[in-house]
């Protein structure tokens, strides 16, 4: 059976070699491309008369080369968007207009799309529906968003989710808070749960380390509000408080790096050990690797892919009960608390310290690897590929 053609389209640019916040896209395509022809397409709108004189010179669409290796084939796509003082078009209109440009311009450069996946129901999930109605191909629409009313602060964004949800033939969602936030916009849909890939064969089961006399916690994430890192901060200095000796470590970049690295100089903490920036995917696993209990302090998630990151390397895990991580955080495996209270989250990890030494590594690696693994991943991922396409055959 010849593999599909599946056209993969993303809410956010992927950065070189998969690094950076949306490497779990990356992940997702690098794995499913052993059993489909993958197309990948990053869209830019330019100019008029800057996209002329790209169309001219020939570099209206090029390769990706610092994505994956052959096995994807990468490609960034610039389409005109003049100014709607001209054209009385917003820009969601003017989305869906480069979408159906889009299709007929791909269908030169690589020839047939079987189906396409997009990420993100806005920007990306939009510019899906008109490429997949303009080609006559499904849409498997994939939505991780935290939270997801951030597509809905708007009439027209409104509209917009509602004309991406009713052209797709499946909306997935990678959590089940985030599945009826979803429903409450097209209930005429059942929601899929596909959680995220967790690429346990980075993320591999360390001894736990052997230090004892300081408490070391990893967390990490944007540096931004939705994060809860102030709360975490305040866990951390109750600690400190009541004389537990603690080195944490935040792994990430933002727009609260300033206030962050204020309150800790104020705790009296070193901000440049804390806040330590981005790390490679490889580095971060080191990292969590090097401490005894992950943190999330989030007060939005869809999934939660670090915390489960860390279980896979054999670190219990602390998590506020923020949409996602609470799913397959338990008693076994850490503790979950409600999100925004420092007084819990600092109780919490002060007793899953008293009990480091119940949680076994390889059997936390395993049971994620088993429910979030590639190979639980492919599985559900690929069935749904199959549905869809089977359904078009049999339209």
């Amino acid at each position: 059976m010849t593999p599909p053609r599946v056209l993969y389209l993303s809410g956010w640019p992927i950065g070189a070699h998969g690094e950076g916040a949306v490497s779990f896209v990356y992940e997702q395509i690098d794995t499913l491309a052993r059993d489909v022809k993958a197309v990948y397409v990053e869209h830019r709108f330019d100019g008029a008369v800057s996209w002329t004189r790209r169309r001219a010179a020939r570099r209206d669409i090029e390769s990706i080369s610092d994505l994956w290796p052959t096995s994807v084939v990468a490609l960034r796509l610039w389409t005109p968007r003049i100014s709607p003082r001209l054209t009385r078009r917003d820009l969601l209109q003017d989305l869906w207009k480069a979408g159906v440009g889009l299709a007929e311009r791909l269908t030169r450069v690589i020839g047939h799309v079987d189906l396409v996946h997009a990420h993100v129901v806005l920007p990306a999930g939009l510019l899906g529906a008109a490429v997949s109605q303009a080609l006559a191909v499904p849409l498997l629409m994939q939505e991780h968003s935290a939270p997801f009313s951030m597509h809905l602060d708007t009439e027209a964004k409104r509209a917009a989710v509602r004309r991406t949800l009713a052209a797709a033939s499946v909306v997935c969602a990678v959590g089940e808070d985030l599945a009826e936030r979803i429903a409450e916009q097209n209930a005429a849909h059942a929601i899929r749960l596909t959680p995220n890939l967790v690429r346990t064969g980075l993320f591999t089961p360390s001894s736990m380390p052997d230090e004892r006399t300081c408490l070391r916690l990893a967390s990490v994430g944007s540096l931004e509000e939705r994060k809860g890192f102030d709360v975490l901060l305040d866990a951390v200095a109750i600690l400190r408080r009541a004389g537990q000796r603690v080195r944490l470590r935040i792994v990430g970049a933002g727009s609260l790096h300033q206030a962050l690295t204020a309150r800790l100089s104020a705790l009296g903490l070193d901000p440049g050990a804390t806040l330590v920036g981005l790390r490679s995917r490889s580095d971060t696993a080191a990292l969590i690797a090097d401490s005894h209990i992950y943190i999330c302090s989030s007060r939005h998630e869809t999934f939660g892919v670090a915390p489960a990151e860390a279980l896979s390397v054999g670190r219990p895990v602390v998590s506020t009960r923020c949409g996602g991580p609470e799913r397959f955080v338990d008693d076994s495996c850490g503790a979950v608390v409600e999100s925004g209270d420092a007084q819990a989250l600092a109780d919490a990890i002060a007793q899953t310290w008293r009990r480091i030494d119940e949680f076994v590594p390889s059997r936390m690696h395993a049971r994620i690897d088993d429910q979030f693994g590639p190979d639980a991943f492919r599985r559900r991922m690929l069935a749904l590929y199959d549905e869809v396409c089977s359904a078009r055959v049999g339209a």
